[in-house]
């Protein structure tokens, strides 16, 4: 469960060796998704990772490896993973369209995500709908329009 990949995760901050990693199928929750994004703030050799059984880009997602577009969902994702998301994308200049719809992401997700859309310049879409987003994720999105000027289009319907 959570305590075990945020252990995990912390103790991975020094390795040097290890190129992907897979967590999948161990119901991580945002513990273990806050952990994992401390490990990567200092881990350059990571890059893959699979919190929720899906292995995700991590030089897709910082931008390292330039893509548009970036499609992300059904593919079962929780906060653990929906954390890292944020983190990551929060630098990336060339994503401009990010589809999260159909997952399991919830209000520490929706934070996250707020909070690196006010610092990102690249993002213009958003799909994020059928989650378990709730109000506080909406006051939170309502916050980061104020800044973000570059974000034109939210979807919340689940498409």
């Amino acid at each position: 469960g959570d305590p075990t990949g945020a252990a995990l995760t912390a103790a991975l901050k020094a390795n040097t060796s290890l190129a992907s990693l897979s967590l999948g199928d161990n119901e991580l929750g945002a513990d273990s998704g806050r952990a994992a994004i401390e490990m990567l703030k200092v881990n350059s050799t990571l890059t893959t990772i699979a919190l929720d059984g899906r292995s995700l880009s991590i030089r897709q997602l910082t931008g390292a490896e330039p893509i548009a577009k970036l499609e992300l969902s059904k593919m079962g994702l929780g906060d653990a993973s929906g954390l890292v998301i944020a983190h990551l994308i929060a630098g990336n200049t060339s994503l401009a369209s990010l589809s999260l719809s159909r997952n399991k992401l919830g209000d520490p997700t929706g934070a996250a995500l707020t909070a690196a859309l006010k610092a990102n310049t690249s993002l213009a879409s958003l799909s994020l709908g059928d989650n378990e987003l709730g109000a506080d994720s909406g006051r939170a999105a309502i916050e980061m329009l104020k800044v973000n000027s570059t974000l034109t289009t939210i979807a919340l319907d689940g498409r």
